[in-house]
């Protein structure tokens, strides 16, 4: 990821178009990396990746690129939602190590961050994998 960089994106999209896809889902930072010598930050501008794919569409044989949006726990409305605006201490990032941990600890999930039935799943999953 260190070489690829944001080019990491271009080589995953253009990989596939032989298997036969029709679309690609990229997000944010789809092939980000922290930087080595400054702790919690990336090496790479996190939309690089994605707006390369999606300025480079056309080399991807009539491949359709989806923009993925971003979504985050609101914490004024204790709901999940699309990130649309920066405001300081509203959105809460729930990372998918920090979600396993929680789960594994059978602890509860943030608030509004998912719903019951579905964490009572992968907090067995997790109870069966100690």
């Amino acid at each position: 990821m260190f070489y690829g960089g944001p080019c990491e994106v271009m080589w995953h999209a253009s990989s596939r178009v032989g298997c036969g896809i029709d679309y690609f889902i990229t997000g944010r930072d789809p092939a980000g990396v922290g930087h080595p010598e400054i702790k919690g930050q990336p090496l790479y501008d996190v939309d690089h990746g994605k707006a390369l794919l999606k300025h480079e569409e056309s080399l991807l044989k009539g491949v359709k690129v989806y923009d993925f949006k971003l979504a985050a726990l609101n914490t004024l409305t204790d709901k999940m939602e699309f990130k649309e605006d920066n405001v300081p201490n509203k959105w809460r990032f729930v990372s998918g190590t920090e979600m396993r941990r929680i789960a594994a600890a059978n602890e509860e999930p943030p608030k509004g961050f998912m719903s019951p039935a579905g964490w009572k799943v992968l907090c067995d999953y997790y109870a069966t994998c100690k």
